[in-house]
């Protein structure tokens, strides 16, 4: 079962990878290496889809060879690991030397493809049973069989050496966050792949000894599945990796801009005059999509606005506890609403301005006031600090987010 929906997984996976280069590589000036990866990730997606057990029946009865999906497999498996050096081998060289030794990187695998051709169909394997998974295994102790697994095997794992020293060596100088990403995800694939090989030659060792090998299949197919997958994944990460990110911080944005909108409610209710435009429905704000960074912005800023009019009406905020801090100053910012809404004489001299952190971050500014409405909205009523004025702790708040004072 779960290999099974590793196999599905990994063809879907690799069939979106393949269309959407399909799409943008000739939109491009068809850079090698954006070609030499299309190329990679066709052939991942068939080097999977000839295995599932929905097509491999048919395939082997139109070519009436009962284990051809394992030599379409391994040749898809030679191809886009060819490709994939040359992706590499363009990123690392400059043009004229990338051409060169990509020749001939391409030349030996296409050797190596046309002996595991020869030697396949001059061995015939006929045994069979199930997946082709499993399959392999029980042609093990057919000696030539064994060497074609050999060569092919070690073709693979020659490649994802090469692949596992390159990517770690790109995640350690580039300065851009998702292609460090994608390079360590692309190495942790090759280390996948580079288990499953080793696994493999052990299998081969251990079945031609009269080993029972069986017990190692399924992790040898997973480490290689799980690897496949990883390499799929972090060489695609460079063109989704932004987006996601994109989308996460527009998330977080909006949901921080909807935490806000009690507090702003309440401080516009007691002075308009911070709304320079007309202020937005509840339904607007729910249905919000575009221009979410600016209307943030301007919830802030209102916001801030709002609170320095209550100055007369608020007192000195301390506390040892950043929560404890939340709750006191919001409790004050109500009580201070109460008594501005009733009309009542200020409290005295002006407690200190709030204002933006020194180094200016609009993030920490953000994080701060979302935390102060989530706790104006659960102090009911102004009642929660009393009547009387609420004591100063003496502290400073230990909060790296508070805010510095300013007259």
């Amino acid at each position: 079962m779960i290999y099974a929906v590793l196999e599905w997984t990994c063809t879907i996976v690799a069939l979106i990878a393949f269309s959407y280069r399909w799409i943008t590589v000739f939109r491009s000036d068809h850079n090698p290496a954006q070609v030499a990866l299309t190329v990679y990730f066709l052939f991942s997606f068939l080097s999977f889809f000839v295995g599932l057990d929905a097509i491999s029946g048919y395939l082997a009865a139109f070519f009436n060879t009962p284990n051809i999906t394992i030599i379409l497999s391994h040749g898809a498996v030679i191809v886009l690991t060819a490709a994939q050096q040359v992706a590499l081998i363009y990123w690392a060289q400059p043009p004229e030397t990338a051409r060169r030794t990509a020749a001939r990187r391409c030349a030996v695998f296409g050797l190596v493809l046309v002996a595991m051709i020869i030697v396949f169909f001059w061995v015939q394997p006929t045994h069979r049973d199930g997946t082709s998974a499993t399959s392999s295994l029980l042609n093990m102790t057919n000696k030539y069989f064994a060497a074609y697994l050999i060569l092919f095997t070690v073709a693979a794992a020659v490649g994802q050496v090469v692949t596992l020293r390159m990517a770690w060596g790109y995640s350690k100088v580039t300065d851009r966050a998702w292609l460090r990403r994608s390079m360590i995800t692309l190495a942790a694939g090759a280390l996948c792949i580079l288990v499953y090989s080793a696994m493999r030659l052990a299998e081969i060792v251990g079945t031609n000894l009269g080993a029972d090998m069986t017990p190692w299949n399924p992790i040898e197919w997973l480490a290689g599945d799980i690897g496949s997958l990883l390499e799929v994944l972090g060489l695609t990460a460079p063109g989704w990796g932004p987006v996601l990110s994109a989308a996460r911080r527009w998330l977080v944005n909006y949901v921080r801009y909807q935490r806000l909108r009690p507090l702003w409610e309440a401080l516009h209710r007691a002075t308009p005059d911070i709304a320079l435009e007309a202020p937005r429905s509840r339904l607007a704000d729910l249905v919000l999509v575009r221009n979410l960074d600016h209307l943030l912005y301007r919830r802030v800023i209102e916001i801030l606005d709002g609170r320095r009019s209550l100055r007369p009406y608020l007192e000195p905020v301390g506390s040892e506890s950043a929560a404890d801090d939340y709750a006191r100053e919001a409790a004050q910012v109500r009580r201070a609403l109460r008594i501005k809404g009733e009309g009542r004489p200020p409290l005295g001299e002006p407690a200190p301005d709030q204002t933006l952190l020194p180094d200016g971050s609009l993030t920490n500014e953000v994080k701060r006031l979302a935390a102060l409405a989530t706790a104006f909205r659960r102090t009911t009523t102004a009642a929660t600090v009393g009547d009387e004025p609420v004591e100063d702790s003496g502290h400073g708040s230990a909060n790296g987010d508070r805010l510095t004072d300013r007259s």
